[in-house]
C-alpha cells in the first residue's frame, strides 16, 4: 500500500526534515478560503508547495526575472529546507 494517500495533499514545514533538492515538475494556481495561490509541484515528492509571496518573488528573481512566467520555472532545481 502506498503511504501517499495518507499524507496532506500540500507539504507542511514539518514534512521537510533535512535540506532536499527538487525539480521543479508544474506549477498551478489554486484557491484556498477565496484567496489565489500558486502551487508548485515536483517530481520528486507527492505534495505541492503552497508558496508565500517572498517564495514566489524568490523562485522569480532566479528563474524568470524578464517576465515573471512560472513556465520557466519548469524543470528547475531548488532545495527546500
Amino acid at each position: 500500500m502506498k503511504t501517499s494517500k495518507h499524507l496532506s495533499k500540500y507539504l507542511k514545514t514539518k514534512d521537510v526534515t533535512a535540506p532536499v533538492s527538487v525539480t521543479i515538475s508544474a506549477v498551478e494556481e489554486q484557491e484556498f478560503q477565496g484567496e489565489s495561490k500558486l502551487v508548485v509541484y515536483s517530481s520528486e515528492i507527492d505534495q505541492g508547495l503552497v508558496c508565500a509571496k517572498t517564495v514566489i518573488r524568490d523562485l522569480n528573481s532566479f528563474f524568470s526575472p524578464d517576465n515573471e512566467d512560472t513556465d520557466e520555472w519548469i524543470g528547475k532545481r531548488v532545495v527546500l529546507f
